[in-house]
């Protein structure tokens, strides 16, 4: 083999080379991306669950209270027994 050819052979060898770690960074980028992204997409799910179990409470309080008023019980009760201000209770 003469010099130039194996010079060739070389380059072609470490463009082999730069091409296979060019492409395995693009997969790691890739994957890590979409590991962000499902990451992401899980807190935003259990951000909205904790947001919507805690409007539900709210509305159940809210509704016992209501009931709690029509029958007369005392705003102070009320208050003790749902945790709701005394503001709260009286804008039912």
């Amino acid at each position: 083999m003469s010099s130039d050819e194996g010079i060739r052979e070389a380059g072609e060898i470490l463009m082999t080379i730069s091409d296979d770690e060019r492409e395995w960074a693009i997969q790691e980028m890739r994957y890590k991306a979409e590991v962000d992204r499902e990451a992401f997409r899980i807190a935003a799910h259990d951000k909205g669950l904790e947001e919507g179990v805690e409007i539900g409470e709210q509305q159940g309080l809210e509704t016992a209270a209501r009931g709690m008023k029509a029958e007369n019980i005392p705003v102070e009760t009320i208050v003790k027994i749902t945790g709701l201000t005394a503001e709260q209770v009286e804008a039912l």
